[in-house]
C-alpha cells in the first residue's frame, strides 16, 4: 500500500493507514495472503492479486460500507489510489463552491468494481452516470450497485457508438441535468505496447508500470482483462477523442479530467489543449497523482471562463531520498542513525 505521506491530504488512508493487522483478526481470509515479519507483525504479499482483491474488498466494506464483488480475471482497484483521484475532483467542486447533492459526475470505462462512482457517492454525497464497453464488466458493476442499493445514485448510460462523452453530454443537458465532470482511468497502451508489456495467458497478468518503461514496476500483481488495459491506439489516442469531443461540448460540461499512464501523454495532451486555445476558450491545469512507486499524471481542462483552476497542490512535497548506510549496532526500534559530518541523521527503515 502507499505510504500515507504521499497521499492527497484529504485521502482518508493518509490520516489513518491501512491496518494489516486489524484486518487480519476481524477477518480470516485475509491471513493466508500475509507473510509474519520479524517483528512478529502481519504484511500482505501485494505479488499476489488474490491478496490485493481480499485486501481491496475488506477495506470497501470496512470504510464505506459497501458489499462489492471483484470477480477474477478484473482488474482489481487499489482503494488509497483510486481515492485519490476522487480527492482531487473534489479539491475543484470545493475551490468553485458547487454543491456535492448538485454533482453529478461521468465516469468513463466504469470497470468491474464501478469504483469511481461507488466512493464519490459514498465519500462525497455525488451522482454520477457510468458507461463501460466491456459486456461483463457491466453486468458485474451493475450487481455491485444493486447490492448497495445506489440505483438512484449511479446510473449506468451507453453513448452512441461514435462518441465517448459527446453525445452524453448532450442528452444531460437536454433533460435539464448537466453533467459537473467527466473522469476517466483510460486503457494505458495499444495493442503492440500491451503484447510486449504484459504476459497474456487466457488473462491479462502483469505487474502494472510506472509512468516510464525504464522505472521499475510497483512490486504488486495485478490481473486484468485486455480490454481494460489496451485500447486502439493506446491512451494517446483515446485522450485525443476525448478533448476534441470536449471542444463539441464546452461549457455543457462544466470540467474535464483524466488520468494518465505515461508522462509522455501529459505532454501530449498539453500541446493538444494548448493548439485548443488559439480557437476557444480552453484553460487547463495538471496534478500528478502520487501512490506507492508509481506516479500518475492528471489534466483537468474547462470552457468555463468562469471556473477556477487554482487549486493548491494537495500532495505533499516528495522528501528527497536518503542514501542508506549499514552499520554494525545502528539499527534501534526500526530504525537506522546514521553519522553525517559529525551530526546524527535518522531515517526509518523500509519494511
Amino acid at each position: 500500500m502507499p505510504k500515507q505521506d504521499i497521499l492527497h491530504k484529504d485521502n482518508r488512508y493518509a490520516k489513518d493507514p491501512v491496518d494489516i493487522m486489524a484486518l487480519a483478526r476481524k477477518y480470516k481470509q485475509i491471513r493466508p495472503l500475509c507473510n509474519l515479519t520479524r517483528q512478529h507483525t502481519l504484511k500482505l504479499d501485494y505479488e499476489r492479486p488474490e491478496a490485493i482483491r481480499v485486501l481491496s474488498t475488506l477495506l470497501l466494506k470496512e470504510d464505506f460500507n459497501l458489499t462489492v464483488d471483484l470477480p477474477h480475471g478484473r482488474l482489481v482497484p487499489r482503494i488509497p489510489q483510486r481515492l485519490n483521484y476522487i480527492c482531487v475532483v473534489r479539491d475543484f467542486i470545493r475551490k468553485n463552491n458547487i454543491d456535492a447533492k448538485d454533482v453529478i459526475g461521468l465516469d468513463v470505462g466504469t470497470g468491474a468494481s464501478c469504483i469511481y462512482p461507488l466512493l464519490g457517492v459514498r465519500e462525497c454525497g455525488w451522482k454520477f452516470w457510468a458507461t463501460e464497453i466491456n459486456e461483463k464488466s457491466i453486468n458485474f458493476a451493475k450487481k455491485n450497485v444493486e447490492a448497495n442499493k445506489l440505483t438512484e445514485e449511479i446510473t449506468f448510460v451507453k453513448p452512441d457508438d461514435s462518441t465517448l462523452i459527446q453525445e452524453l453530454g448532450e442528452r444531460a443537458d437536454d433533460k435539464g441535468s448537466p453533467i459537473t465532470f467527466v473522469m476517466c482511468n483510460p486503457p494505458f497502451y495499444d495493442a503492440t505496447e500491451g503484447k510486449i508489456k504484459y504476459q497474456n495467458n487466457g488473462e491479462m497478468c502483469e505487474n502494472t508500470g510506472a509512468p516510464e518503461g525504464n522505472r521499475p514496476a510497483p512490486h504488486s500483481g495485478t490481473v486484468a482483462q485486455e480490454s481494460e488495459l489496451i485500447t486502439e491506439g493506446g491512451e494517446v489516442h483515446f485522450i485525443r477523442r476525448l478533448i476534441s469531443e470536449s471542444q463539441a461540448l464546452e461549457t455543457k460540461i462544466k470540467f474535464y479530467t483524466t488520468m494518465m499512464g505515461k508522462t509522455s501523454t501529459l505532454q501530449t495532451a498539453k500541446k493538444m489543449l494548448d493548439e485548443l486555445k488559439k480557437e476557444t476558450d480552453v484553460r487547463y491545469t495538471e496534478a500528478m497523482l502520487r501512490q506507492g512507486k508509481t506516479h500518475r499524471p492528471v489534466v483537468i481542462w474547462t470552457f468555463d471562463p468562469t471556473f477556477d483552476l487554482k487549486v493548491e497542490s494537495a500532495f505533499p512535497v516528495k522528501k528527497p531520498k536518503v542514501k542508506k548506510t549499514k552499520m554494525d549496532g545502528a539499527q534501534q526500534n526500526g530504525r537506522v542513525a546514521k553519522e553525517n559530518h559529525g551530526k546524527d541523521e535518522v531515517e526509518e527503515m523500509e519494511e
